[in-house]
């Protein structure tokens, strides 16, 4: 899978389970993160919810040509980020069969899109190898949202699209010590975030059996990575726990991305992984009430911003079975956080359909 200039390689092992990819951003450019849902069975829009100063969030329902459609396919995945660097957030979907693009739904701002779908060297081909899983960021610092894959079958590489911010991509795949193989474990699951603070973002992994780290890719701008994997105390085990499912955030405002897991079985906290700056954390592990226990709850999944706009990183679940709400966690900085459930109107009734797939702006 390695390669250095780009090059088409990798294999073609159909489609991947859908699975979703979340990502911090800001659809309307407000400064504060909303939610957005795709590829719902039959939809033939996009759904989102805004939040609001008076801490709701409103409900726009966005009819857009031919993504929703694409959304629902097999295998297809959506990330979000702002891939042309105008400040506002966007979606993107890879992993559907036989694709040769990168569809994308470009944010105008106010709850509705326009949609690009250019053809992309490589990547498409890339994101249906078994095992590959997308994650968003901003890889090399200029603003735009780029989507790198990790945990293919036998890949020895992270393979960065860097977007060019008018829908197109520039595919490089650099070879990678360890990472990789890191990323194929079983039980893996990849975060993406800022977590050294250089303004580029980075990736990092959780929940691989038998770990007793976190192992970190930290970006060095250019589609290659620097590996690192340092010991950390407790939260590994945590992330193995059946049903955690990791997010990733800036918890405590410091400019660093953070890691929290929700929905572990028995679990009646948010265990955070703080970044160090430097591919180390520190963990705290504060109860936390009705949260986990709703995070629990079959079909629901979380998703992280600041619904707050005060610098520090929340969490939100989707697909819960309130038909008005969002129940969402807002940080306090220190590893506790204070619950409220978010009026959501129209979003929060249509949050459960079949299909549909989470993204966090």
């Amino acid at each position: 899978m390695a390669g250095d200039n780009g090059g088409i390689s990798g294999s073609d092992a159909g489609g991947a389970p859908p699975q979703t990819s979340h990502v911090d951003g800001d659809l309307n450019g407000d400064g504060v993160a909303d939610i957005a849902m795709t590829g719902g069975l039959g939809w033939d829009y996009v759904l989102t919810a805004i939040s609001q100063p008076n801490k709701t969030f409103s409900s726009v329902t966005s009819t857009l040509a031919s993504f929703p459609a694409l959304a629902g396919k097999v295998g297809a995945r959506a990330v979000a980020g702002d891939f042309d660097g105008d400040g506002r957030a966007d979606l993107a979907l890879v992993g559907g069969a036989d694709w040769t693009t990168i569809p994308i739904a470009f944010s105008n701002g106010d709850g509705n899109f326009t949609f690009a779908n250019n053809t992309v060297m490589a990547m498409p081909a890339w994101s249906r190898v078994s095992g590959a899983k997308p994650v968003a960021g901003d890889f090399d610092g200029d603003g735009k949202g780029d989507i790198a894959l990790t945990g293919g079958t036998n890949w020895d590489s992270v393979p960065v699209a860097f977007s060019k911010g008018d829908g197109t991509f520039r595919p490089v795949s650099f070879g990678l010590q360890a990472f990789p193989g890191w990323a194929q474990v079983s039980g893996a699951l990849p975060v993406s975030g800022d977590f050294n603070g250089d303004g580029k973002g980075d990736i990092a992994l959780t929940g691989g059996v038998a770990w007793d780290s976190v192992p970190v890719a930290l970006s060095n701008g250019d589609g290659t990575f620097k590996p690192m994997s340092v010991g950390l105390a407790l939260f590994p085990d945590w992330a193995q726990v059946s049903g955690a499912k990791p997010v990733a955030g800036d918890f405590d405002g410091d400019g660093k991305g953070d890691i929290a897991l929700v929905g572990g079985s028995g679990v009646n906290s948010i265990p955070i992984a703080f970044s160090n700056g430097d591919g180390s954390f520190h963990t705290t592990n504060t109860d936390i009430p009705s949260f986990p226990s709703l995070a629990r709850a079959t079909g629901v999944l979380p998703v992280s911003g600041d619904f707050n706009g005060d610098g520090k990183g929340d969490i939100a679940l989707v697909g819960g079975s309130n038909p008005t709400t969002v129940p969402v966690a807002f940080s306090n900085g220190d590893g506790s956080f204070h619950v409220t459930a978010l009026m959501a109107g129209n979003f929060a009734q249509q949050e459960r359909a079949s299909g549909a797939k989470p993204v966090c702006f």
